[in-house]
């Protein structure tokens, strides 16, 4: 119980920063762009801050109940997802209602693609190389029991079968990429790696 309190007061309080670097640029920005754009990033991040202070409260006051356990993780994992959310909806609110819109140049800070993809690609292989350590150093007697090895080797095909097709389906050059498509595109690609690179650890 202890350690989940500190587990989402470690990552509240981080998310708590970040906001924080958020409300910084939306104040004392330069450009009125990077004002806009980190004024939405702000408003994105909140259902998020209140899903994991909810999360935290659970925790903190219900140590021993496995049912505020379980509450608090899966109000913690809907915080997490919220603000792909968040983004998603505003990214359709302007295919969806009709304009005049603000231009797209006015209200967003141009993307590093080539960059966000290497970050991407880094993160999944850091996903990969847990589960490959999770396999490692899992106790299992490889001498007396032929059901764990076949875990244990099945486990290690399905972490190349991952890379493999992760691989495969990622484009290369960053004008082939969905990000550049479109911001509605990027966002779903953004929630669908999300889930992906979650489901890597489980």
């Amino acid at each position: 119980a202890e350690g989940l309190v500190a587990f989402w007061i470690c990552i509240l309080a981080s998310q708590v920063l970040w906001s924080l670097r958020h409300l910084e640029i939306a104040i004392c920005g330069a450009e009125g762009n990077a004002r806009r754009f980190a004024s939405a990033r702000l408003v994105d991040d909140l259902p998020c801050l209140a899903c994991w202070s909810a999360a935290l409260t659970l925790a903190y006051t219900n140590p021993a109940d496995d049912t505020a356990f379980t509450t608090a993780m899966a109000v913690g994992l809907a915080g997490g997802f919220s603000h792909e959310l968040r983004l998603l909806l505003r990214a359709s609110r302007y295919q969806i209602v009709l304009g005049p819109h603000m231009p797209f140049v006015e209200r967003h800070i141009p993307m590093n693609i080539n960059l966000y993809l290497h970050r991407l690609n880094e993160f999944m292989y850091l996903m990969l190389g847990e589960t490959v350590l999770q396999l490692v150093i899992a106790r299992h007697p490889l001498h007396t029991d032929t059901h764990m090895i076949a875990v244990f080797v099945a486990g290690f095909l399905i972490v190349l079968c991952m890379l493999y097709s992760y691989q495969l389906t990622e484009p290369n050059r960053p004008n082939d990429h969905a990000i550049r498509r479109s911001a509605l595109a990027g966002v779903a690609y953004f929630m669908l790696y999300s889930q992906k690179a979650l489901s890597v650890l489980l």
